[in-house]
């Protein structure tokens, strides 16, 4: 009965959290995230060491030469391509379709198929035209990424929270899935080449560089002080 009961109390508590998000308004989520800070962001255990843990990986990648454009960096962008969807795919396949595998699923076969993607775009990269649609919409949305990156969750949940269109209540399947993700990437690249083609930077990219400039430069104060 205790089980029972405990299990239809988790059950009643899931409930209550979907109906929120698919129908509450933006303040009520707001405030529920509030009550439940620690609760929601208990995450950070987890996903802090894998953030250092790719970023070493990043630097590591740079000094082995995987972002260089010569042979070797060819050779190393090949091996990520191949490793990175012959093992990452059906890693997350598998990991999709069976419960004693979530964890994974969530916090680490991604990092082996992220490896695939970082692969493709060098692919992309190396067989595209230098001044093609692919390599200058790349290129846009670096030069934006922490824009894109902001505004695409601000795109997702206003198109599918209750507080915006609310289409995860009204939809279901894979393909709507698969089709946001493809039109908000779209939308992203196009904006990003619309703004860059009128200012140098992306909009948080220039704050970030005004409050950066607000810093005082450590190195140019104690050479001062030594003169």
């Amino acid at each position: 009965m205790k089980g029972r009961g405990a299990s239809a109390a988790g059950q009643g508590s899931d409930d209550v959290y979907d109906a929120l998000f698919l129908e509450g308004a933006y303040l009520a989520q707001v405030a529920y995230r509030a009550e439940h800070f620690l609760g929601t962001r208990a995450e950070i255990a987890v996903t802090f060491p894998m953030t250092v843990f790719l970023f070493l990986l990043g630097v590591r990648l740079y000094r082995a030469g995987a972002f260089d454009d010569n042979g070797t960096g060819r050779r190393i962008r090949g091996r990520m391509l191949a490793w990175g969807f012959g093992l990452g795919l059906p890693l997350n396949l598998l990991g999709a379709s069976l419960v004693v595998l979530d964890s994974a699923s969530r916090y680490v076969f991604p990092m082996v198929l992220m490896l695939g993607y970082v692969g493709l775009v060098g692919w992309l990269l190396d067989h595209a035209r230098r001044r093609g649609p692919v390599t200058l919409g790349l290129r846009a949305v670096g030069r934006t990424a922490l824009t894109c990156y902001v505004l695409q969750n601000v795109i997702a949940s206003w198109l599918f929270y209750g507080w915006g269109l609310g289409l995860a209540a009204r939809v279901d399947g894979t393909t709507w899935i698969f089709g946001a993700w493809a039109g908000i990437g779209l939308f992203l690249v196009l904006a990003s080449l619309a703004w860059l083609s009128r200012f140098e930077r992306g909009p948080l990219e220039a704050l970030g560089a005004r409050l950066l400039a607000l810093v005082p430069d450590r190195r140019a104060t104690a050479t001062d002080r030594a003169a």
